[in-house]
């Protein structure tokens, strides 16, 4: 890219030698060989469209912690530069002048090829998943799959936040929990709502289906109640609120509007819920 906007006429030039001194009937091409406009055009197209995939997965999906945040916004810059380069301007300048923006790009460009980090050769898809999980500053992922995180030398997560942890089997919570380089640990959860299911009638005896949030709150361990819904409407919040939350809870704004009360059926027995009863014949 650099070569062609700053040199179009030379790059021309070379592809002219190539088209006469390749072999075409061998290759069973038949083609007519590029006008100078035509070859710019379609070069600039190609390897705008090139640069701008190779680029974007660059920052996109290497870890932040391997390049600085300054580097991926100069990478962006030159995305942004590529697009907007005037292939006609490009065409008609020719070999000696630039246009700002051609000046712009070569210069973050330049910038960008000091700045890159060298990359390591990757041999296979095990040895890249284990580069971007070593270099990762964030990971998601579910409590089972964390146990590759446990290969790796030298672990970069500090800290854990389990969603779910209530619905969540305790001996499932200690595998992200073995990391060494965990300091602090956050369980969000409700051992008041689904708890962690298991099937075997042995397992559900030990008291194997319990949760680690589960346990410590019978441990009388501190918790923090979120203690706004937005989901349910009053009418529908009143039962479990004075059933298992002490009448903590508070109703948001947007289930208290108007335009949250929705009736689906006729009748004054039909309000925001209604129990149906269905006879199977």
């Amino acid at each position: 890219m650099k070569r062609l906007l700053k040199s179009p006429k030379d790059e021309y030039n070379l592809y002219l030698h190539e088209f006469e001194t390749r072999d075409v009937l061998k290759e069973k091409v038949i083609e007519k060989n590029l006008s100078y406009n035509e070859f710019v055009t379609k070069r600039l197209h190609v390897l705008a469209e090139k640069l701008t995939t190779m680029v974007r997965n660059l920052y996109t999906h290497m870890p932040t912690s391997f390049f600085s945040l300054q580097l991926a916004k100069k990478m962006m810059r030159v995305i942004s530069l590529v697009q907007s380069v005037n292939i006609p301007v490009i065409i008609w300048l020719g070999v000696s002048e630039e246009t700002t923006v051609t000046k712009e790009f070569l210069q973050i460009g330049e910038e960008v090829l000091r700045e890159t980090v060298s990359f390591p050769i990757f041999t296979d898809h095990q040895v890249i998943g284990n580069f971007c999980l070593k270099n990762a500053c964030l990971v998601f992922c579910t409590a089972s799959s964390s146990s590759r995180l446990l290969t790796l030398d030298q672990p970069n997560v500090e800290l854990l936040v389990v969603d779910e942890a209530g619905q969540l089997r305790e001996c499932e919570s200690v595998i992200p929990m073995q990391l060494s380089s965990l300091r602090d640990v956050i369980l969000i959860g409700d051992e008041k709502q689904l708890p962690a299911m298991v099937t075997s009638k042995i397992c559900e005896m030990a008291e194997f289906g319990k949760s680690l949030f589960e346990r410590l709150v019978s441990l009388k361990h501190s918790t923090h109640l979120l203690n706004v819904q937005y989901r349910m409407h009053p009418m529908i919040s009143l039962f479990p609120n004075q059933k298992f939350y002490g009448n903590k809870l508070r109703n948001g704004p947007n289930v208290q509007e108007n335009s949250y009360e929705k009736q689906f059926h006729d009748g004054r027995m039909f309000g925001a819920y209604s129990f149906i009863h269905l006879y199977q014949l």
